[in-house]
């Protein structure tokens, strides 16, 4: 599937998997169809740099939307459980903007009918 619009992808301190990187894809591919006030998007995965013990991977993920930026940080030790957990939360962040795009916009019809 093509995107118009960028999709980028970032990884501090780990190794991109073939297939890690197709799942950052294909998910931001799935966010950008099913909402699509979204300008860009970009996903970082990484490990911090001192590592004592098991450390977890974090990803954030920003989307660029119509007057501000998403941004959505997820922690796990596993690396693909910390992916749904972030597209999950940027997901939800979604929606409720696009809630309150609605509600205003109807706010605003509304004072312009009375």
């Amino acid at each position: 599937m093509q995107s118009i619009r960028p999709i980028h992808v970032t990884f501090r301190h780990v190794m991109p998997t073939p297939e890690l990187v197709e799942l950052l894809e294909r998910e931001a591919e799935h966010l950008m169809a099913r909402r699509p006030p979204v300008i860009f998007a970009r996903v970082a995965v990484e490990l911090p740099h001192r590592k004592r013990h098991k450390a977890p991977v974090r990803v954030t993920v920003e989307l660029g939307v119509p007057g501000r930026t998403l941004v959505v940080r997820a922690r796990h030790e596993d690396q693909w459980a910390a992916v749904h957990a972030a597209f999950s939360g940027v997901d939800r962040s979604l929606r409720s903007y696009k809630q309150r795009r609605i509600t205003r916009r109807r706010a605003r019809w509304r004072y312009r009918a009375a």
